[in-house]
């Protein structure tokens, strides 16, 4: 499809709920007018006996949607993700607003314990800080129709998922469509996933659980537009040692391709690609090799590729995106920690 555009945390049970709009009326919080009518917004904290649930979280993310003029105006796709909650953890920090140009920008923080709320707190003050009350905006990206093709941004993701002693893992990622493909049957889409496990010794002063494993997965075979396809991912074969990678990924055909790149610094460890076009996965393996690494926050940005069956209406999977985080006591005792999402195009 062508030219495509795609607070501090109260004590106790009290939660704290912004939406510059319209307050979802299901939702028993406070509402506080975040002072800019170019953007809605909500954000709310609360702890692990008073839970957000998943309900909760589209409830207040269809009434910001709903309420916008942008969304009002534009009939643009919408792209939407979901978290898998695992067994025993809950969503304590919830936070989904449209920037300028009508991107999802959303945060979710799961804690699995107690102990954990205070760190999904402070991380979740931070996205409120720097994407609602101080957003980042691309204006490049806020031109019209784009003349060539090109990779533009329809969606920006952060997670979080605590657990006392072991640690923590953050899955953030950024999704991409490309505009002016040239191509009538199939859509294009590139995401970048920003991927780090916190260990315990560094999170809770929990000294023996250390970092031991990252696990990346791009799951493109799980799309339901039809034919799903994985085109390209980087990085690619085993990389080892501290060093500067460099990812890049291109999508598109018949002359009508653009390239998105990157970089990151990898610490002290080995990275092997696990990736198969046979499967549609892309796919890594992090394992922390130096006790620097094994005992403070590290991690990797993959990217990978994928094609879709183009349709003109309805709502679809493109793909899930899934962190794991592998933690051990430094004997023989480990434990994983996963963060799913689960996102969905809406044409």
């Amino acid at each position: 499809m062508n030219g495509k555009i795609g607070m501090r945390a109260l004590s106790g049970l009290l939660a704290v709920f912004l939406v510059s709009m319209v307050v979802a009326p299901a939702v028993s919080a406070t509402s506080i007018n975040t002072g800019n009518s170019d953007v809605s917004s909500v954000y709310r904290v609360t702890d692990f006996t008073n839970p957000i649930t998943l309900s909760d979280l589209k409830e207040m993310r269809e009434s910001v949607i709903d309420n916008s003029q942008q969304r009002t105006e534009s009939h643009a796709p919408l792209v939407l993700a979901d978290p898998v909650v695992p067994e025993g953890a809950e969503i304590v920090a919830y936070g989904f607003t449209l920037d300028a140009r009508g991107v999802p920008v959303q945060y979710v923080g799961l804690a699995g314990d107690e102990e954990s709320v205070s760190i999904i707190q402070k991380k979740a003050q931070e996205w409120y800080d720097s994407n609602i009350v101080n957003p980042q905006l691309a204006v490049a990206e806020q031109a019209g129709a784009l003349a060539s093709a090109e990779w533009v941004t329809i969606g920006l993701m952060t997670g979080d998922y605590y657990l006392s002693p072991y640690g923590g893992v953050t899955d953030n990622y950024e999704l991409q469509q490309l505009s002016n493909d040239g191509d009538s049957t199939k859509d294009w889409f590139a995401i970048k996933q920003i991927f780090a496990m916190e260990p315990g010794c560094q999170a809770f002063e929990m000294i023996s659980w250390k970092n031991r494993m990252g696990t990346m997965l791009h799951d493109w075979s799980a799309g339901t537009f039809g034919s799903p396809e994985q085109y390209e991912w980087d990085p690619l074969g085993t990389k080892t040692g501290a060093q500067t990678i460099g990812v890049s990924i291109t999508g598109g055909t018949g002359g009508a391709s653009a390239t998105w790149s990157w970089s990151y610094d990898q610490p002290e460890v080995t990275t092997y690609d696990r990736s198969s076009t046979g499967t549609e996965k892309a796919k890594w393996e992090m394992f922390f090799n130096s006790d620097d690494a094994k005992e403070t926050t590290g991690g990797m940005k993959p990217g990978s590729v994928g094609s879709v069956s183009q349709h003109s209406s309805g709502t679809y999977r493109i793909l899930n995106l899934q962190a794991d985080g592998q933690f051990y006591n430094g004997v023989t005792t480990y434990h994983t920690l996963s963060h799913t999402w689960n996102i969905n195009f809406q044409y």
